[in-house]
C-alpha cells in the first residue's frame, strides 16, 4: 500500500496523506516512529477534508506523545521515559558509576516528578522545550504548593537526574538523539525575571573590572626575571600568579581560574556594552567588527532627542561618544525571529566598540569580544566564568533579595534603567527585540516609583 503526501504538519514527524490506491478517499495520519528509521504507523482520520483531518491528526499525535493514545509499531525502536530512568540508575550504582545515595535520591526525584508528568513518553517524542516546560512546571509546584517548599537546588538536581536519562541514552544507542538543551535555561528561568543590577551596583562593578584590569598591566610591566613557575603575590588586596608558559601575570580570584589583562578589558566593555545594547547573553558572541557601522547622527535625528538626552549628550567627555550611534546586526540568537535584526546602540556601547576596536587594531571579520578564541562556546564560558569569579570576590552575585545573577542580568538591568528613564515601552521593546508584553510581564514590576514618580506630573 502507497500514500501521497497531502500535507506535512510535523516536518519529517507528521504528515496527511491519501492512498494511492483510491480504495478509501479518507485522508491518513503518517507517524514517523523513531529517529533515525524510516518506520511510519498509518491511522485513518476518517474524513475527507484537510482543515478537520489536521486538527484531528495534530490532536492524536499530541496524546500518543503524552502516552494517553498509543499506535501499530509504537514499540519499534522505542523505549518509554519510565523504563529507561529507572533502568538507568540501576545500572550505574551496579557498575560502579554512581553511589547507592546518589541512585536512590535520583530515583526517587525521577518517580515523584518526571515519571508524573512525562507519563509513558517516547525517550524520541521529547523535545526541548518539553524539558523546559518540565522545568517551570516544577517551579510552578513550587509556587502553587507551599508544602512542597522545592529549593532552586532540589529543582536543579531534578533537572539533573532527568537530563542524564537521556545522556545515558544516547551513548547505548546511535540511532537515538538526545533533545539539544542549553543548561541556563533549564534552571525554569522563563518562569521567572532575572535578577537586576541597580545603576549604582553597574557603576561600581565596572569601576573594579578597569582597576582590576590597570593593576594587572602595571603588574606585567615589571621585571618578571625573579618569579618561577606559578609564582603567587598580593598586591592592594590582590592575588597575582606568574605563569611561566605564557610569560605573564594573572590575576587569581576566589576560584583557582586565572585571568589575563586581555579578559579582564574585555569583560569591562562588555558589562558597559550590554547594559547600553540590552543584548542576550547568547547573542554577543558572535558579534563582529563587520556586524557594526558606527556613524554621526543626523540634523535630523539630534532634533528629535529629548532635551534631557541632548543635555546628557552635551556633558560627556570630549573622548567619548556624544551625537554617534552604533547599527549592530544580530546575526546569531536562539530565538528565530531576532537573528539578523539590526539595532541601534548609543553612548556606553558605540564607546565600546571603538575602544575595542582601536586597542586590538580588529577587522571586519574579527570578533568584537574575546577575538582571540576562535571557538566561540568557550569565549562564551569564558565570559561567564569571568563573570562569576568576579562576582563571588566582590560579593555581588546574588541581589537583596537573594536572587542568583547571571550575565543576562546586564539585559535585564539597562531595560529596567530604560523604564526608570522614561523611555517609551515600544520603542525600548523594538530595540530590545521583545515585546511590549514582555517588558510589562517581566519589568514593569522592577520599575522603583520613587525614580519614576516626576514623570507623573
Amino acid at each position: 500500500m502507497s500514500y501521497t503526501v497531502v500535507d506535512t504538519i510535523i516536518k519529517s514527524e507528521l504528515d496527511i496523506v491519501a492512498r494511492k490506491d483510491g480504495r478509501s478517499k479518507n485522508l491518513y495520519m503518517r507517524k514517523r516512529n523513531a529517529n533515525g528509521k524510516a518506520i511510519y504507523t498509518y491511522i485513518s482520520l476518517k474524513t475527507k477534508d484537510k482543515v478537520d483531518a489536521k486538527k484531528l491528526a495534530r490532536k492524536l499525535f499530541e496524546e500518543n506523545i503524552r502516552g494517553a493514545v498509543t499506535f501499530a509499531n509504537d514499540t519499534i525502536g522505542f523505549v518509554d521515559y519510565a523504563t529507561k530512568a529507572k533502568d538507568n540508575f540501576d545500572y550505574r550504582y551496579k557498575n560502579g558509576l554512581i553511589s547507592e545515595q546518589h541512585a536512590d535520591l535520583s530515583k526517587r526525584l525521577i518517580d515523584r516528578y518526571a515519571i508524573s508528568f512525562f507519563g509513558s513518553m517516547q525517550l524520541q517524542n521529547i523535545k526541548s522545550k518539553t524539558l523546559m516546560n518540565f522545568v517551570n512546571h516544577c517551579h510552578k509546584l513550587n509556587a502553587d504548593n507551599s508544602q512542597l517548599s522545592l529549593s532552586k537546588r532540589t529543582i536543579e538536581k531534578i533537572r539533573d537526574a532527568v537530563v542524564a536519562v537521556f545522556k545515558i541514552a544516547e551513548r547505548e544507542d546511535e540511532n537515538f538523539i538526545a533533545p539539544k538543551f542549553d543548561k541556563d535555561l533549564l534552571i525554569g528561568s522563563e518562569s521567572s525575571s532575572r535578577a537586576l543590577f541597580e545603576q549604582t551596583e553597574i557603576i561600581t562593578m565596572l569601576k573594579r573590572a578597569k582597576n582590576d584590569y590597570e593593576s594587572l598591566v602595571a603588574e606585567n610591566k615589571k621585571d618578571k626575571s625573579k618569579f618561577t613557575h606559578l609564582h603567587t603575590y598580593n598586591v592592594k588586596k590582590r592575588t597575582f600568579v606568574f605563569d611561566a608558559d605564557s610569560k605573564q601575570i594573572k590575576l587569581k580570584y576566589e576560584s583557582s581560574k586565572l585571568y589575563t589583562a586581555y579578559e579582564l578589558f574585555n569583560f569591562y566593555n562588555y558589562v558597559l556594552f550590554a547594559v547600553n545594547s540590552y543584548v542576550r547573553s547568547s547573542e554577543w558572541k558572535d558579534i563582529k567588527i563587520k556586524h557594526c557601522t558606527l556613524r554621526n547622527m543626523t540634523a535630523e535625528e539630534i532634533k528629535r532627542l529629548s532635551e534631557k538626552a541632548k543635555k546628557a549628550l552635551q556633558k560627556r567627555d570630549a573622548k567619548y561618544a556624544k551625537y554617534e550611534l552604533a547599527e549592530v546586526y544580530i546575526v546569531n540568537a536562539k530565538v528565530k525571529k531576532t537573528r539578523n535584526t539590526k539595532r541601534v546602540f548609543y553612548r556606553g556601547a558605540v564607546d565600546c566598540i571603538k575602544r575595542l576596536t582601536s586597542t586590538y587594531k580588529l577587522k571586519e571579520n574579527d570578533f568584537l569580544f574575546l577575538n582571540e578564541f576562535e571557538n566561540r562556546k568557550y569565549a562564551h564560558r569564558k565570559m561567564s566564568n569571568l563573570f562569576n569569579d568576579f562576582c563571588k570576590h566582590y560579593n555581588c552575585k546574588y541581589s537583596k533579595q537573594n536572587e542568583e545573577r547571571t550575565l543576562y542580568s546586564f539585559r535585564h538591568s539597562g531595560i529596567t534603567m530604560s523604564l526608570n528613564a522614561g523611555i517609551d515601552v515600544y520603542l525600548l521593546a523594538k530595540n530590545a527585540a521583545t515585546s511590549v508584553k514582555m517588558i510589562e510581564h517581566f519589568y514593569a514590576s522592577r520599575i522603583q516609583n520613587t525614580a519614576t514618580a516626576p514623570l507623573l506630573i
